[in-house]
């Protein structure tokens, strides 16, 4: 809001609106003063207080100062301190007094001061409006933008900032100074207000005919600071134009886009902001049809051809008004514009060096910067063999962007670098981009892959192919081994496509499981293998053959069966043998027998207690549950317990030896070092003969137990000094029970009687009779009869009291079998 002073209407009084100069004050006897009757108040307009300042004014009556008048002050803002709010005029009718605004107070503007003072009975007063503040600013800087010269008739506008302490100052009121030689020049507002962001805005405004240089120079208090901004010289001229002149900058040719420019001036001076119209050709399209000149005189406009038009002769013209005069000037100039100016290719290799894997080849074509779509781009390749590489497709088409795609495939072996070239034909115009690229294709990791088999029976085809970085490798010799599977052949040469394949045959009666082989080459000087597991077997056999060897004869203690199963006539190993002896007089241990690595397999027989008689020995041979072959022999057993209530000659003699007749396949072949005797390692005897008859015990000293090792016993004497006591255990017991036997040799078999000890003491109960009474030729028997649910394995040895001594047999151990009610029915 502007401070200009606003007057209040003096009573009886009136109101004086410009500056009054003083008439003498009168000369005695010529202009006498004989008293007043129009008394007036004037204040001085200050427009700022800022912290403090100087109220001032003077009092007159017809003009004339009046002195000791007591003048009023009084102030609508009650922050406005008044050092004498009475102040008395002095004889040249002026008063004045300091007035004070407490610090911290905000920029208020419209603060109204009035003086009141009463002259010759009538009450007189003045009011003016100003703008108070104390606010804390140490550092004020106000700024005057520079002024676009020459200003014109129109004037032109002023601009600055207030800022104080780095803080936009708003609501403060900018003062103007004016340094002119024809005073003809005004600045409005004056004074002008800040912004809340401190600028301010006023106009620069000449009156006709003037033609000079000015100084301005703003200027407020701010704080009770006083700052003033720089001063600007401008050249203001508002003089009639009497010759006015539009000139055209001369255009060579426009080529789609161009700039047309001229200047403006009058009697040779560059007019600014005067507007100016453009117009031409119809293939002219002017970006700007009425720009405006700017200090200088000069406009311009940008001027464009559409795509396509063709070079032809073309005129444009600018018309201006100055003065109420209409200036003109016209130029012709060659225009048009080809339907692609700058046709652009590029080729892109997203990686410095390509390997076996390739790589993407990217480019983009652009007509003046826009994509140009479904355009061919043909590559060629410059290296040292025309197939180094391969670019696929070739050619590529460009997308709706103007972009294309496409692979670049090195071929095995490729070291080096090659140049590719990329095509393309813009509106019959070709455009071409290259790059050298690096190929690194050498074959660093060769790789066999087998192709996967589900299944082999027997014999099946392996196939698979041999590459690097990806590549077939052809002509490369892969061979196979396994230590199951043979291969025919079992060396085979790659094909062009990098595959080979094989026959792989499998042993017969091989069960199906995973079976390993490996294929392996070597290549560039580097062996490559693969280890492939495949689930492989045959249990096709055209020609078993199953032997089983058996004595002729056996005892109570058991005797070793062996045999041997071939397929084809090579040995099978993991063979299930089933053993049965028919009738069922007699056990076989273990219950599942395998062949060995050699097809030989052993059990061990034997007889229930009290057999003697012939029995039928059945081997038969099982591949995974399927009766394969099977074999029988005949044998004889003798198994009797002559006990001395037993009368011997009623049983059925069997006379164990007799020679063997001899089969051929067991003599020779069923061990496995190779030699012609019986396999026998579950039966192996003790010895029945001791030169040394020294060990003793006294029959007062019954042991409670049996040592674990044998003991030095008197088996044999050349004299028969000492008596003898061997003892046979069978090997195993089943629930049908077992036979203990053995003999005493002693030269008085009267009263003597064969005790049994057993290791595990509650297990003594099994054996009957217990003592035992040898016969005549010192032969004497027991059973073993164990109850169900015994499985447990014992130690016998039988003794006898002779002459105060206990003479006592080698250690005995046998193994009790009678675990299950199938037992005990069999």
């Amino acid at each position: 809001m502007s401070s200009v002073r606003k007057k209040k209407k003096p009573m009886n009084g009136k109101v004086i609106d410009c500056k009054i100069d003083l008439p003498p004050r009168g000369c005695p006897g010529i202009f006498p003063f004989e008293g007043c009757t129009n008394p007036t108040i004037q204040l001085d307009d200050i427009g700022i207080i800022s912290c403090e300042g100087i109220i001032s004014g003077r009092v007159l009556c017809d003009y004339q100062p009046l002195q000791g008048v007591t003048v009023t002050l009084s102030s609508s803002f009650p922050g406005l301190v008044f050092e004498n709010s009475t102040p008395v005029t002095d004889n040249t009718g002026r008063f004045s007094t300091r007035v004070t605004v407490p610090p911290g107070t905000p920029i208020t503007p419209n603060v109204s001061i009035t003086a009141t003072a009463i002259v010759i009975g009538k009450t007189i007063s003045d009011t003016i409006y100003v703008r108070v503040d104390c606010i804390l600013c140490k550092n004020p800087v106000l700024t005057l933008d520079k002024i676009p010269c020459p200003v014109g008739c129109k004037g032109t506008q002023i601009m600055g900032r207030l800022v104080c302490d780095g803080q936009a100052i708003r609501n403060a009121a900018i003062s103007f100074i004016i340094e002119s030689a024809s005073n003809r020049v005004v600045i409005t507002p004056n004074p002008a207000i800040t912004q809340s962001d401190g600028r301010y805005t006023a106009t620069l405004v000449p009156f006709p005919d003037v033609d000079e240089t000015i100084r301005i120079t703003a200027v407020t208090k701010i704080g009770g600071l006083k700052v003033v901004s720089k001063t600007r010289e401008v050249a203001v001229r508002c003089v009639k134009c009497k010759n006015p002149s539009i000139k055209l900058n001369k255009l060579k040719k426009i080529d789609c886009r161009s700039t047309i420019s001229g200047q403006v001036t009058c009697d040779g001076i560059p007019q600014a902001n005067v507007p100016v119209t453009l117009s031409g050709s119809s293939i002219l399209m002017f970006q700007t049809p009425n720009p405006v000149t700017d200090e200088n005189g000069r406009f311009s406009s940008v001027v464009t051809v559409k795509k396509g038009t063709p070079f032809q002769t073309a005129s444009y013209t600018a018309t201006a008004v100055i003065d109420g005069k209409t200036i003109s000037a016209t130029d012709t100039v060659i225009a048009g514009c080809k339907k692609c100016r700058n046709p652009k290719l590029t080729l892109e290799v997203p990686c410095e060096t390509v390997t076996c894997h390739g790589t993407k080849l990217t480019g983009r074509l652009t007509c003046d910067g826009a994509p140009i779509k479904n355009a061919r781009i043909s590559f060629t390749v410059t290296a040292s063999e025309p197939d180094a590489v391969e670019i696929d497709p070739n050619p590529a088409f460009t997308d709706e962007e103007g972009r294309c795609v496409t692979e670049l495939c090195p071929r095995l072996g490729v070291h080096e670098t090659i140049m590719i070239k990329a095509t393309a034909t813009v509106y019959g115009e070709q455009v071409v981009a290259s790059r050298e690229v690096t190929i690194d294709c050498r074959c660093k990791h060769p790789k066999i892959h087998i192709k996967e088999n589900k299944k082999l029976n027997c014999k099946g085809i392996i196939s698979g192919c041999l590459s690097c970085e990806g590549f077939p490798l052809a002509n490369k010799e892969v061979s196979f081994s396994s230590p199951v599977l043979t291969f025919k052949p079992s060396v085979v040469t790659t094909d062009e496509n990098g595959e080979f394949s094989t026959l792989a045959f499998v042993p017969p009666n091989t069960p199906f499981r995973e079976v390993p082989f490996t294929a392996t080459a070597v290549v560039d000087g580097k062996a490559v293998s693969e280890m492939v597991f495949v689930y492989a077997g045959c249990l096709k056999c055209e020609k078993p053959k199953l032997t089983l060897c058996v004595p002729d004869c056996v005892e109570c203690e058991g005797a070793a069966i062996t045999g041997k199963f071939t397929c084809n006539g090579r040995p099978v190993a993991n063979v299930g043998i089933e053993l049965n002896v028919t009738p069922e007089v007699a056990s076989i241990t273990p219950d599942k027998i395998k062949t060995n690595a050699k097809g030989e397999y052993e059990a061990v027989l034997t007889p229930d207690s009290h057999v003697s008689g012939k029995a039928v020995v059945q081997a038969t041979a099982l591949i995974e549950g399927k009766e394969i072959i099977v074999e029988k022999k005949i044998i004889n057993i003798h198994c009797t317990c002559p006990h001395p209530k037993d009368d011997r000659d009623e049983m059925e003699p069997i006379d164990c030896s007799e020679e063997s007749s001899g089969d051929g396949e067991c003599d020779s072949g069923a061990r496995d070092d190779g030699e012609g005797e019986w396999m026998r390692p579950l039966l192996e005897k003790k010895a029945h003969e001791n030169t040394n008859s020294d060990f003793t015990v006294t029959s007062s000293e019954e042991d409670e137990s049996i040592p674990a090792g044998p003991e030095k016993i008197s088996i044999e004497s050349k004299d028969l000094v000492n008596p003898v006591v061997t003892l046979e255990v069978p090997v195993i017991v089943s629930c049908r029970g077992g036979c203990l036997t053995g003999k005493v040799q002693c030269e008085d078999m009267k009263q003597i009687e064969v005790y049994f000890e057993v290791l595990e003491e509650h297990l003594k109960s099994i054996i009957k009779p217990n003592p035992a009474i040898p016969d005549e030729d010192g032969n004497y028997s027991a059973d073993i009869t164990p109850k169900h649910g015994m499985t447990d394995c014992i130690t016998i040895r039988a003794f006898i009291f002779w002459k105060g001594k206990r003479i006592v047999s080698h250690p005995g151990c046998t193994i009790l079998v009678c675990s299950s009610k199938k037992m005990d029915d069999d």
